[in-house]
């Protein structure tokens, strides 16, 4: 800053100069690697995947190895040249540990058919998972910018002062005592749209550490819900309805999957223990003579 080398943390002023030192890191060929993913569609210009929780999208900062997109290299699947090489075929990501259904580009008419459906938001999104609390409206429209954090660079923010317009709609597909089953459409596609949103409101997305679900299990009692929710090792989130128009063939594709096993034990264990408050309700005896 004006020739001196200062903190991170330092604050501009008005007409100082700031000069900065870019290195370009070399670029590193993908190995492909035997990852675990399903495989739903596949044609010659295009594949449907079924990603599992805790496997990453393309190679990044902290993840340079067992990408989804290293298992696709090693299953012979040909992946669409991109701008970024980290990023052949890639169209639209999932996060780690979200799981679900994620299209993949393995041709350029493809990619660039599908980016373009992506920017328009005309591609049918649709998440299913579980949150915190009740959700009081039947159906929720939350409309806030997101962006990234003010203070923590690793996580977005509706508090932010760079957000883009996102908008998610919630339906509830039943209430519990402490959580809440909800469906998720995207109408828009920000990083970590749906845990902002849900986290905004006071209804983070259960097993979601990074936005506030480590703080509201320690409020749980102990007892066979508890069990089970700890058993969520990442959000319990889903990428359940996939759904576009075949950028080469204009037919309309629609792809659904089943809820994975760790977030149907939760819902299972919901279930449980409100028949169980039914069946057994606690209280006072009422007075017959009120």
């Amino acid at each position: 800053m004006d020739g001196e080398v200062v903190r991170p943390s330092y604050r501009l002023k008005a007409s100082q100069t700031v000069t900065a030192s870019v290195s370009n890191p070399e670029l590193q060929e993908i190995i492909p690697e035997d990852v675990p993913f399903v495989v739903i569609y596949e044609d010659e210009d295009l594949a449907v995947i079924e990603k599992p929780a805790g496997v990453v999208v393309h190679p990044g900062a902290g993840s340079k190895t067992a990408t989804l997109i290293s298992g696709l290299l090693f299953r012979g699947i040909s992946l669409a040249p991109s701008d970024d090489p980290d990023r052949p075929g890639i169209v639209h990501r999932l996060d780690r540990d979200t799981s679900g259904l994620i299209v993949i580009a393995r041709s350029s008419n493809a990619l660039s058919g599908l980016q373009e459906q992506f920017r328009a938001h005309t591609t049918e999104r649709l998440y299913e998972g579980v949150c915190w609390g009740r959700i009081p409206e039947d159906v929720m429209i939350i409309d806030a910018p997101v962006g990234r954090h003010r203070s923590d660079r690793t996580r977005m923010s509706t508090h932010t002062n760079a957000g883009r317009d996102a908008v998610t709609e919630v339906e509830v597909v039943r209430r519990f005592a402490h959580m809440t089953h909800a469906r998720f459409r995207l109408r828009t596609g920000r990083t970590h749209q749906i845990r902002v949103h849900l986290a905004s409101r006071g209804h983070p997305v259960v097993g979601d550490a990074t936005y506030g679900s480590a703080k509201r299990l320690k409020d749980l009692d102990a007892g066979p819900l508890c069990r089970e929710a700890k058993k969520i090792s990442r959000q319990a989130l889903h990428a359940k309805v996939l759904g576009f128009v075949h950028p080469v063939s204009g037919e309309f594709l629609r792809f659904e999957s089943i809820l994975p096993e760790d977030i149907r034990g939760l819902i299972d264990a919901l279930e449980r223990e409100e028949e169980e408050a039914s069946t057994h309700p606690t209280g006072g005896e009422e007075d017959e003579t009120t």
